[in-house]
């Protein structure tokens, strides 16, 4: 039950929830649209989904300890789940729960495209969440500290996301889809910066020079 804890809050649960709408944006849409919807690819999809962030999560965790540990004021939805911090788990747990994630992650995604048919774009797309997920924190990309994390969680979750769900359903795509994801966009990155404000000091110590240390 200890470590249950340890990576149900290293996963972050509000994020991984804060998917979910956006992810049935492009089925509804598909449904919209005259598609039948596919509930095999459905949920499979989703799980694609919550395995690309756990992925991501979970190696921010391990990348993010120096600054997690400066941080003096955390929140529900900043400076880290603090279960490294705290020492709950040995540090390398959180790294081997990104590498198992990020395998189910692929596998997944070659279910949806070889067993049911997805689409091959399906492969791209996924392979484009995985790579910019992983390097959010991780060198080389890093992107976290390049003034980059947060147009990337933006592009990520607001566009990409909703594309590949109505795509893996209809092997197809929508302008509707990119015009209602433009303000969903704006409040995402409004919603980004505003996690990283009580976590400036602590990443301006650290050398982590995320936009809002930039700003």
């Amino acid at each position: 039950m200890h470590y249950l804890y340890a990576y149900w809050a290293m996963a972050r649960p509000l994020f991984l929830l804060g998917a979910l709408p956006l992810y049935m944006l492009g089925i509804s849409l598909a449904w919209h649209d005259g598609y039948k919807i596919n509930l095999s690819t459905l949920l499979s999809g989703l799980a694609l989904t919550w395995l690309v962030q756990l992925a991501t999560h979970y190696n921010n965790e391990y990348r993010d300890l120096t600054t997690d540990r400066a941080v003096e004021t955390p929140t529900r939805i900043s400076g880290g789940s603090r279960v490294l911090v705290n020492r709950l788990v040995p540090v390398k747990a959180a790294r081997f729960a990104g590498i198992i994630a990020f395998a189910m992650a692929v596998i997944v995604v070659l279910a949806l495209v070889f067993v049911l048919g997805s689409g091959y774009l399906t492969l791209l797309f996924a392979g484009v969440a995985l790579l910019i997920g992983w390097g959010y924190s991780e060198p080389p990309l890093k992107l976290d500290s390049r003034g980059l994390g947060e147009a990337v969680i933006v592009l990520l979750s607001c566009f990409l996301l909703p594309i590949t769900a109505y795509y893996i359903q209809t092997s197809a795509f929508s302008l509707t889809l990119l015009r209602v994801s433009i303000p969903l966009a704006l409040i995402t990155f409004a919603v980004t910066l505003a996690t990283e404000v009580p976590d400036v000091a602590a990443d301006w110590a650290t050398g982590k020079i995320t936009l809002a240390v930039r700003m």
